[in-house]
């Protein structure tokens, strides 16, 4: 296992109304994602370690690198036990 992270070959997202729409093809599965969560789904097409997705939301989000970084692991966190980020 690595210490980067990237989108699930199984999972398409697009911009919707500045929100992101998430389908995870296996299941049909649809999830509505907010601004930030886009914004990741977006950094993730390329694989981002966790300080790299931190360094890029805290320089847009005007966060610290702190903050955006436990954010980024936690979002993570999530979307690896719903399978639809994966390690790389």
């Amino acid at each position: 296992m690595t210490d980067l992270y990237g989108l699930s070959p199984a999972v398409r997202f697009r911009e919707v109304a500045g929100e992101g729409v998430m389908v995870q093809l296996d299941s049909g599965q649809v999830a509505v994602v907010n601004e930030l969560g886009l914004r990741i789904l977006q950094l993730l097409d390329e694989p981002q370690s966790v300080t790299q997705l931190g360094k890029a939301l805290s320089a847009e989000y005007e966060v610290s690198l702190e903050q955006a970084e436990q954010d980024a692991r936690t979002y993570l966190d999530t979307l690896l036990a719903q399978e639809l980020v994966v390690n790389c």
